[in-house]
């Protein structure tokens, strides 16, 4: 449904962070882990590890001018899985070579 369609896969993401500012960004308790994660770094992860969402889709949702609905904060607490993106790319960039 949104294979291949950046805008739509941006779209998708601004939905998700408009429920979790409606949920208060909430942070949660993974097993295996001493402090608790937010939940968006959970969902992102998920999204991206589905392949719903691939990495131009987050790229273009962090350049989306429009801060509403608490945007600043969504990419706060998305800020580990925004490094881990970056490696995976960086990863896949030495495969490739």
């Amino acid at each position: 449904m949104v294979e291949d369609k950046i805008p739509t896969q941006a779209d998708v993401l601004h939905a998700v962070q408009a429920h979790l500012f409606n949920l208060k960004y909430p942070k949660v308790a993974v097993k295996d882990k001493t402090e608790q994660v937010a939940l968006i770094e959970i969902v992102f992860k998920k999204l991206y590890a589905f392949e719903i969402i691939d990495p131009m889709g987050f790229t273009h949702w962090v350049e989306d001018s429009e801060d509403k609905d608490g945007k600043l904060m969504a990419i706060v607490q998305s800020g580990r899985f925004f490094q881990f993106l970056q490696e995976q790319e960086e990863d896949n960039g030495e495969e490739e070579e």
